[in-house]
């Protein structure tokens, strides 16, 4: 009978698993996403500013010369083709410069950052490239590209496309450049825009941005000899590359000031950006506070712009912002992972006199989400703050996602590091802490398991007294644990712990840089394991194409989630259970040694760093299990023989109870050496107050007639 009921079971839970990815769908829905599948569509826009529900052009060439657009009698004038130039180095051997930026004359933008201190991925010496425009929409998405100017002159507003105009280059050295171009009528000047980008060395920025950061001048002349207004609208950042094999990796980003300091950093998955909701505005926060900041980030790397005030300005927020959203340029694409998002900025009027010029300056930082770098006293302080990028909550999940335990953990982690010089084995040696930190807690949870696995037949003896009184009968239950000095809440207490320090690790080990690319048991140039990067699955055999299958994507053979299956399954078949079970529980038994193979499942593809934890986090819960089971059975068997251990604290400090006085509770064998230190001392004081409830507990079973 009861493998019929568990073939049922697993019939039933087959369409779940199989249906799973439907579900999500739905559920996403729920939440305001668009999660379903579109067929592509073939629609096409040509006009750039066509609202975001529309895909725009397809392709957009970067080689068609474009040195004049005429709009309302006002022509920009650049250059007559289109020229990419470098400034720093991609070189990781240079030591001046951290990184080498590719500027394009088209808009005057920018076509790609390189950080030439880090790999694109293991095994590939191919340094790490991003804010690369995306390839349909080459004009739209270049990284701090001019997209439209508007002039305002005698009340007239006339509206230009800047983002196709060949700017000309004025200058450039080995770490600046500058752009301008004209905007003309008939045969006179209007307004020159110039737009300069310059990079620091390591040297100067050592305790600054660490040569992470692009400093940007947006200059305005007005030479018209006559008042005029302008406002310019231009691209900011753009989506890093993916860096996981599963999950959402990537968010857009706003940081928001009020009382002089953040109080809220929104962040929007890049996936929350979909056809019924292709743009999303980061002008203010949910309670109109003032922007500091916007950019895009992925779990590792951060592109963040922030428009400083005017010279003069007394206020931090810069006032010449009106607004600043994100886009995704293809709402409708059928790959909702890989949608084309940007950042789009927009000043306010900017009102010029005759003569008169006005410059916006500006910082872009395009580096990694590196603790000892944004915690530093530059890009961690206000009018900055980066470092609070570092661990970014969202969900049901978020209230007990602790930023202070996260920044715990990740310290320890480091300390740890630093003694062993190995991130997998720091991450062994951090369970190891955490589980000694809860075992007293853990014992006393094993204790009260061991306890209540005795009152089996007890309570079987209630259910049929009371039959289907379900009230009566938990009233009696109830009772029945308080007369014996056990509860069932107590053996759901260390996991209830544990859980914000689960949460926080997962958090932690998920965002720490260092653990990109690094590698477990690496010992002179030498991997002695197969896991050569804790931050993606330890891929055994990787796959030159990821296989989509329902939910899960499989990028190649993972070893650690077949292991952590095992150590489940071992698990559950260890933990303690009543002697005398009903039919229904062990039919539950049954469906809970199933369900443990199904956690491997979800975790196949997630980072090795969190799956090494997890798996050396339960192989030393079954070893801790076995020893504390031992333990207390030993203690039984002593208590059974007539001895009885009696604590040091039960009598007075500094004297011994002598035997002739002891009677029948003497001391058994040696005197147990009182533990010395914090922990023993707590590690005593709860074991005791467990043997006393123990104590208790038997008293009463005695007195209870029979």
């Amino acid at each position: 009978m009861d493998n019929r009921r568990l073939l049922l079971v697993m019939v039933i839970a087959l369409p779940l698993i199989l249906l799973w990815d439907p579900m999500v769908v739905f559920v996403g829905k729920q939440f305001g996403y668009d999660m379903t599948r579109k067929a592509p569509t073939t629609q096409v826009a040509a006009d750039p500013a066509a609202p975001a529900t529309q895909p725009l052009a397809n392709v957009e060439s970067t080689t068609q010369p474009a040195a004049v657009a005429t709009t309302g009698g006002i022509r920009a004038v650049g250059a007559n083709s289109s020229e990419s130039i470098d400034i720093g180095s991609i070189d990781p051997n240079h030591g001046t410069y951290a990184m080498g930026l590719k500027l394009s004359s088209r808009g005057a933008g920018i076509e790609s950052v390189t950080l030439n201190q880090y790999q694109e991925a293991v095994n590939n010496e191919k340094r790490y490239v991003f804010q690369q425009p995306y390839s349909r929409f080459v004009d739209f998405s270049r990284p701090m590209g001019s997209r439209e100017i508007t002039l305002i002159i005698d009340g007239a507003r006339t509206t230009i496309d800047l983002s196709k105009v060949n700017w000309t280059l004025q200058s450039k050295t080995a770490d600046s450049a500058t752009y301008s171009v004209n905007l003309s009528a008939g045969s006179g000047d209007v307004v020159r825009a110039t737009k300069t980008f310059r990079l620091e060395s390591r040297d100067a920025a050592r305790a600054k941005s660490g040569g992470y950061e692009i400093l940007v001048d947006m200059k305005f002349e007005n030479l018209s000899g006559k008042p005029l207004s302008i406002v310019q609208n231009f691209t900011g950042p753009i989506l890093p590359p993916k860096e996981l094999d599963r999950g959402s990796d990537r968010n857009i980003i706003g940081g928001y000031v009020e009382g002089g300091q953040i109080v809220r950093i929104r962040h929007d998955l890049a996936e929350s950006f979909a056809e019924k909701k292709p743009t999303i505005d980061y002008s203010k926060g949910t309670n109109a506070e003032p922007l500091l900041w916007a950019g895009a980030c992925s779990v590792y790397f951060n592109a963040i712009l922030r428009p400083d005030p005017l010279a003069g300005a007394t206020d931090i927020s810069p006032s010449y912002i009106g607004k600043v959203e994100a886009k995704a340029l293809n709402p409708a694409a059928e790959d909702i992972v890989n949608r084309d998002i940007i950042t789009q900025f927009e000043t306010t009027e900017l009102n010029l006199a005759a003569g008169e010029s006005v410059t916006l300056p500006m910082r872009f930082f395009v580096g990694p989400r590196l603790r000892s770098l944004l915690n530093n006293d530059y890009l961690g302080s206000l009018p900055l703050q980066y470092n609070d990028t570092l661990v970014l909550t969202g969900g049901p999940c978020a209230w007990c996602t602790f930023q202070w335990l996260v920044n715990i953990l990740v310290w320890l982690l480091g300390v740890i590091h630093f003694v062993v010089r190995d991130w997998g084995i720091a991450i062994i040696v951090l369970v190891l802490i955490v589980r000694t930190l809860l075992h007293p807690i853990t014992k006393k949870a094993q204790v009260n398991m061991m306890g209540m696995s005795k009152f089996g037949p007890e309570l079987e003896r209630l259910k049929k007294k009371y039959g289907d009184n379900k009230e009566e009968l938990n009233r009696a239950m109830i009772q029945f644990y308080k007369e014996h000095g056990a509860t069932p809440i107590l053996g759901c207490l260390p996991m209830l712990l544990q859980m914000p320090i689960w949460i926080a690790l997962f958090s932690a080990l998920q965002s720490t840089f260092e653990l990109r690319q690094a590698p477990f048991l690496e010992i002179g140039g030498v991997n002695l394991t197969w896991i050569k990067d804790l931050s993606q699955p330890d891929h055994l055999i990787k796959l030159e194409k990821p296989i989509h299958f329902f939910f899960l994507t499989i990028s190649g053979l993972n070893v650690l989630p077949f292991l952590l299956a095992a150590v489940f399954w071992i698990q559950h078949k260890v933990t303690p259970k009543p002697p005398a079970m009903s039919p229904e529980q062990e039919q539950q038994q049954k469906m809970m040694q199933w369900m443990t193979l199904l956690f491997p499942v979800f975790l196949y593809g997630g980072p090795s760093g969190l799956n090494l934890y997890i798996l050396a986090s339960t192989t030393f819960g079954i070893i801790e299990s076995k020893i504390i089971r031992k333990h207390i059975k030993r203690k039984e068997e002593l208590e059974k023989a007539g001895a009885v251990i009696v604590d040091a604290d039960d009598t007075p400090r500094g004297k011994r109870k002598r035997d002739d006085d002891a009677g029948p509770t003497a001391r058994t064998g040696d005197e147990p050496k009182k533990p010395q230190g914090w922990l023993g001392r707590k590690m005593a004081e709860m074991q005791k107050r467990v043997e006393d409830l123990q104590k208790q507990a038997e008293k009463n079973q005695r007195k209870k007639p029979r």
